[in-house]
């Protein structure tokens, strides 16, 4: 099993690839050469530089927060790949969007331990980047319509304001209703005047794309078309799951994009809303908008899968 560790003094403000490069170079030739040992160093390093040594140890060691989503439960069958994929995924969006403003606004979070829905949040902002959109995150002001999450900008100039609701396995039941409560809540926190988007992030087993439940997606979608007569600001509403597969050798990550436009919006009707292009599963790790951490976990021979704890 792979040794988790604390790190060294990490004192960057920008954690640029030339940096990361030149502490990789610092390691011991056999630690660079030996996948797992590189790939666990890279993404403690990484998720370290943006929320500190105190942090990692509190909510992503053996002996930290049981509770934490990056608690690394080795004793579960799947347990080494479910912390690595979810480390990885972490360490690659703090790492790709450490330049977008406000991300401050997410980072103040995540440092009191609300990890899941935040990166709800960050997975919302890398699906924007690679597609080219900009973007900002939004800081709170607790206001009826002023209290959403992203601010974003078409390439033809249209703007719109985004929620992103996070649906968490342990603590929500799996239903059409849990859905309509959701987007009726993201709806009060957008502008009236201004086009709204709502992005609801689903837990994978709720909507198993290789097994999908047409009950329960249809209770979805019913749920969408009730919120759709009900509203005209929001254009547009995008349901994403974060998708593991757990193959013999590896873990992949997928994400699972299914966007509905609102026919009854009061804005630009004559314009596509929709935001996503391309397959329905988008493969996350290339992309010219975006450098996975990968380009830096796995020697250069062995790139192309996340890393994988290995045993032994």
């Amino acid at each position: 099993m792979v040794t988790l560790q604390i790190l060294g003094s990490i004192t960057a403000l920008t954690l640029t690839a030339d940096i990361l490069e030149a502490a990789i170079a610092q390691l011991p030739p056999e630690a660079r050469r030996e996948p797992a040992h590189r790939a666990q160093w890279v993404l403690s390093y990484i998720v370290q530089h943006f929320l500190g040594r105190d942090w990692f140890r509190r909510y992503a060691l053996p002996d930290g927060d049981p509770k934490s989503y990056l608690f690394p439960n080795f004793d579960l069958p799947e347990g080494n790949k479910q912390y690595t994929i979810r480390l990885f995924f972490l360490a690659d969006l703090l790492f790709n969007l450490q330049d977008v403003p406000g991300l401050e606004r997410c980072l103040k979070p995540l440092r009191h331990g609300n990890i899941e829905p935040t990166m709800a949040e960050l997975a919302i902002g890398m699906l924007l980047k690679q597609q080219g959109y900009g973007f900002r995150f939004v800081e709170p002001i607790h206001k009826q319509g002023s209290d959403y999450d992203l601010a974003l900008t078409y390439p033809d100039g249209r703007t719109a304001c985004a929620d992103v609701k996070c649906k968490i396995l342990s603590g929500t039941a799996r239903s059409g209703r849990t859905i309509g409560k959701s987007l009726e809540r993201a709806r009060g926190q957008l502008p009236t005047d201004e086009p709204g988007i709502v992005f609801v992030k689903l837990p994978q087993e709720w909507l198993n794309p290789a097994n999908q439940d047409v009950v329960f997606t249809g209770e979805m979608l019913d749920a969408v078309a009730d919120f759709f007569r009900n509203t005209e600001r929001v254009v547009l509403v995008v349901f994403y799951v974060f998708h593991i597969d757990h193959l013999a050798d590896h873990a992949r990550n997928r994400h699972a994009i299914l966007e509905c436009p609102n026919p009854g919006h009061r804005f630009d009707r004559n314009a596509d809303w929709r935001l996503m292009s391309g397959e329905e599963f988008a493969d996350p790790f290339v992309d010219r908008n975006w450098r996975s951490v990968l380009s830096f976990t796995t020697p250069p021979a062995e790139a192309g899968r996340p890393p994988v704890p290995q045993n032994g």
